[in-house]
């Protein structure tokens, strides 16, 4: 997590630099769960 207290705040910080780091982390969730969550 780079030292940030939340997974949120660092998402939140260099989301803005790499535009699909939302669709990346949850591209990687959805394969780990799948439609369980």
């Amino acid at each position: 997590m780079l030292g940030y207290g939340t997974i949120a705040l660092t998402l939140d910080t260099f989301s803005p630099l790499v535009p699909t780091l939302h669709e990346q982390a949850a591209a990687t969730m959805d394969s780990l769960f799948g439609a369980a969550m």
